[in-house]
């Protein structure tokens, strides 16, 4: 219901500001209502087990059109490369949760991580694997949705003789970078935990993709994006294991799915690459 709400409200606010009498629904904008549901689903991750339905759904009726300013200020007046949605959709999505999260979590310590419902179980480490392997087979289209596939569209890399599109370039970069952060991600978890945490393979392997989103479609060669990707899962593993109890104990920030860790830091260090 809330993705919903988000969605219609998306399509009407895309219209405001233009010469449009009626609303042209067509695949591009339904794609960016869905980045604007997606935007939602992130800052829930920050207050869900928090929040009532009702303060949900009012989370969600504020975040759509501070949504849409937020990505006229970045895309049509600052004119920011952000193909992937790096900065619209993850960082937005990520400090607007943790703001609200902030402000329902003021002074009440049963939000905290000592809570008993704070922690997972096996079978519901299962399940969100599952879904760590879907969105991880289907980040690289979420990259590219609204890539052009014209190779007029490009900025100059050659491809067997031909023009890359800026499409295949989102696909190609950001599944590399997803392989990287799979990698640094075991890696990292075994150094700091002496195992591998369920917890860090479930969000940090995903860290690649967020990092590339900014960057999908600059000509990168294999090595750079691996090593985006090498850096955003290790980034991330760490902000789980250290900075997420950090924020907890000193400032009272509880972050229920650790949504800095996986789409606030990575969007730091896709910034400084698409720079």
């Amino acid at each position: 219901m809330h993705a919903l709400i988000a969605e219609q409200g998306s399509i009407f606010l895309k219209t405001l500001g233009t010469d449009q009498d009626t609303i042209k629904v067509d695949l591009p904008l339904l794609i960016d209502c869905t980045f604007c549901a997606a935007t939602g689903m992130i800052a829930y991750g920050a207050v869900i087990g928090k929040a009532t339905p009702t303060q949900l759904m009012w989370i969600m009726v504020a975040l759509v059109p501070a949504f849409a300013l937020n990505q006229y200020i970045v895309i049509e007046q600052f004119h920011i490369l952000d193909m992937g949605g790096s900065n619209v959709i993850h960082l937005f999505g990520c400090y607007y949760g943790l703001a609200v999260s902030f402000v329902l979590s003021r002074q009440r310590f049963a939000h905290g991580l000592e809570h008993p419902k704070s922690s997972s179980s096996y079978l519901n480490d299962v399940f969100s694997m599952v879904g760590t392997l879907f969105l991880w087979i289907f980040w690289p289209s979420f990259n590219g949705a609204l890539a052009s596939v014209s190779s007029a569209a490009t900025t100059g890399l050659a491809v067997g003789g031909h023009a890359a599109a800026e499409q295949f370039l989102c696909v190609v970069n950001t599944v590399i970078s997803l392989s990287g952060a799979c990698v640094s991600t075991f890696m990292t978890s075994v150094l700091v935990g002496g195992r591998m945490n369920p917890v860090h393979i479930q969000n940090a392997t995903l860290a690649g993709g967020v990092a590339m989103g900014a960057a999908c479609t600059l000509p990168m060669t294999p090595a750079g994006a691996m090593v985006v990707g090498l850096a955003a899962g290790g980034l991330s593993t760490l902000g789980f294991e250290y900075l997420t109890p950090a924020l907890n104990n000193t400032i009272g920030l509880r972050d229920t799915c650790g949504i800095h860790n996986l789409h606030g830091e990575e969007v730091d260090w896709s910034g400084q690459l698409e720079m």
